[in-house]
């Protein structure tokens, strides 16, 4: 991974459920109605997840570390993007690079060119090719659009294939029906400087619904002990989804946005901005299956340009998935899916980087499958499965998981798995060029890398302590093999590994019904190695186990007053970074939000209260210059009609 934080930094820092009968048709009196102060434990371990399996099973059962993030925790925590909703789920680390990038990962490796999570929309992946990893400040999405946020901490390979190595994103959107209507929000502030967005929804025919939005932000420059940093951005964004419930069975979505925009860098005269723009269209259709089963065909199109001063890329992605549930048979629930990818790019190269080829097509396809068998009757679980992908750059790869699930009781759930997954060579990796200035010399890929290897092991409890409290404790024990590395001039190697293990506890309490308390910590130790004839630096090898933070740990406490009336308050804190020189930091986030009618309400957001400014995320991982976070306060006005 330290080769890709070099690559980047000279990129960086150089010049779906059925739809309703009827019309929803939010109110902010809906929402108070359904506000999830006033919802009650058992109602919480009611929240169903998709990611882990491709099918529908209740979040607390399932063999696996995940954490369901509700449209109704986003809104409430006053945060305005996902990296920032990301902040508050536990064995995430978040940090932001500047005013306007974001290094996030699980389970350590973090940089901004953290390539070892897979992020998804709606199962579309969003993660870039070039390096296998997100540009976070080239993809939004809008909030409100936001049913929940799935994040799975570990591997995800047996299902999601290659790159879901340290854990799974995928941010759900709401259906079409349930958008419907109008929305307005506009809001201003000192490091928000503005954003806001429109949407409105409606019906289409007897069975479709559509809903249209746009939205964008502007975001002010961080802070830099040297001078006036040049990092602000802008984005804007806008987009469309259809359902439709064609039969009684079969249902269609179609979905698909554009966006365009603008980030600045640190120091805007050693590295001008970059552009970025493009769009997607997705298009679902699933049916459901006598007996309970179901399949499904998922089609989407990606087209992307990242224009940067050193190196330039425009992208085509078109991805195809197949799935198919299986009715239940006896003990066993099976479900299995292909999927195929293509993906092409042309680069823009420069001086200072080259990839050769410039141009490029590359395909990879795969399948998996799945089976949950039931060993004793509604207590205990064992899931075999794995997926089997063949790629361009490293060919066949088996991603296999065994899980095991002990449903104690009702409410508790203790839960094993053992899984492997590979994280395969990326374009930027593979055909790299970079000349060393006064050499005469350069650094060259050799086109040998193998895919990087996990073998984890996690075990979990849940539980409900008291009838007014929920725990969920999980323990992982990572072994990696074949990571990344710098063999001098002979190009990239695959000469290190190590371990690391570590605790994820996450915590809510809810003692009344307006009061709810949610929390979390995460433990985190690294040790890697190099291999005894590798020609790379241990102490570079070293840095990366302090590229997290040892400790973290969060405090969220949410209340209703006076029938209108809403008070949200976020305790974060972060353990330093050894190897970045960055210290701890505790921050705060309030929101206060007043309903001046039911369509309307008003709110005030501070963030990253207590410093004026912080720092999150040090030059040494990202090779170049790094701004601080600062203390802002914003207001928004949302109106729904």
């Amino acid at each position: 991974m330290r080769v890709l934080s070099i690559m980047l930094a000279v990129i960086a820092c150089n010049p779906v459920p059925a739809l309703a009968h009827e019309e929803a048709h939010d109110t902010m009196l809906a929402q108070m109605d359904i506000d999830i102060t006033q919802l009650s434990i058992e109602d919480l371990l009611n929240l169903k997840i998709t990611s882990l399996s491709k099918k529908t099973e209740s979040a607390t059962r399932v063999p696996a570390a995940v954490y369901v993030l509700t449209a109704e925790d986003i809104r409430r925590s006053g945060v305005t993007s996902i990296p920032e909703a990301l902040r508050l789920v536990p064995g995430m680390d978040v940090a932001r690079v500047d005013a306007n990038k974001w290094a996030v990962s699980s389970r350590g490796f973090n940089s901004r060119s953290a390539n070892k999570l897979l992020v998804m929309v709606d199962g579309r992946t969003i993660y870039d090719f070039l390096f296998s990893g997100v540009l976070w400040e080239t993809k939004d999405v809008m909030l409100e659009n936001v049913d929940r946020i799935e994040v799975i901490r570990g591997p995800g390979g047996a299902v999601w294939g290659a790159n879901a190595v340290n854990g799974v994103i995928n941010i759900i959107t709401k259906p079409a029906a349930e958008t419907q209507g109008g929305l307005v929000e506009a809001a201003v502030g000192t490091e928000e400087r503005a954003f806001g967005a429109v949407r409105y929804g409606f019906k289409t025919g007897d069975t479709g619904y559509m809903r249209v939005f746009a939205t964008g932000w502007n975001r002010d420059e961080g802070f830099l002990e040297t001078g006036e940093p040049d990092d602000d951005a802008r984005l804007g964004q806008a987009g469309f989804r259809y359902d439709s419930n064609l039969t009684s069975q079969d249902i269609l979505t179609v979905q698909g946005e554009a966006y365009d925009g603008r980030q600045g860098t640190p120091d805007e005269a050693i590295a001008p901005d970059s552009t970025s723009n493009g769009g997607d269209l997705l298009g679902r259709w699933s049916r459901n299956l006598p007996g309970g089963g179901r399949t499904s065909l998922q089609f989407y199109y990606d087209a992307t340009e990242f224009d940067n001063p050193v190196l330039n890329e425009t992208r085509h992605t078109v991805d195809l998935e197949f799935n198919h549930e299986l009715p239940r048979l006896g003990a066993h629930d099976l479900i299995y899916g292909l999927t195929y990818r293509r993906t092409s790019d042309e680069i823009g190269n420069t001086p200072q980087l080259s990839l050769i080829p410039d141009r490029r097509t590359d395909r990879l396809q795969g399948a998996f499958v799945q089976d949950e068998i039931e060993l004793s009757a509604n207590r205990l679980y064992l899931t075999l499965g794995s997926k089997f992908e063949d790629n361009d750059y490293t060919g066949s790869e088996v991603q296999p998981n065994i899980r095991l699930a002990w449903h104690t009781s009702e409410t508790d759930t203790l839960w094993a798995a053992v899984s492997r997954a590979v994280r395969t060579p990326s374009r930027l990796e593979e055909d790299f060029v970079i000349p060393l200035p006064g050499t005469g010399q350069e650094l060259r890929s050799n086109h040998m890398q193998e895919a990087e290897q996990l073998t984890a092991y996690e075990i979990g409890y849940r539980f409900s302590a008291t009838p007014d409290l929920f725990l969920d404790l999980a323990t992982f024990y990572n072994v990696y093999d074949d990571l990344i590395t710098v063999e001098g001039l002979d190009g990239i190697g695959n000469k290190s590994g190590g371990e690391t293990h570590g605790m994820e506890i996450a915590a809510t309490w809810i003692p009344a019904q307006d009061w709810k308390f949610a929390g979390g910590y995460t433990f985190l130790d690294m040790d890697l190695e190099l291999d005894a004839d590798s020609l790379d630096n241990q102490a570079s090898i070293t840095a990366l186990e302090g590229n997290d933070p040892e400790n973290q740990a969060f405090v969220r406490m949410g209340t209703n007053f006076a029938q209108r009336y809403q008070l949200d308050v976020t305790l974060r804190y972060a353990d330093r970074l050894q190897s970045q020189n960055v210290s701890s930091y505790t921050v705060a986030d309030i929101r206060f939000a007043g309903h001046i009618n039911e369509n309307l309400e008003l709110s005030l957001v501070g963030q990253n209260l207590f410093e004026d400014h912080h720092l999150e995320q040090g030059a040494v991982s990202n090779g170049g210059l790094v701004s601080e976070v600062e203390a802002g306060v914003y207001a928004k006005l949302l109106w729904i009609f």
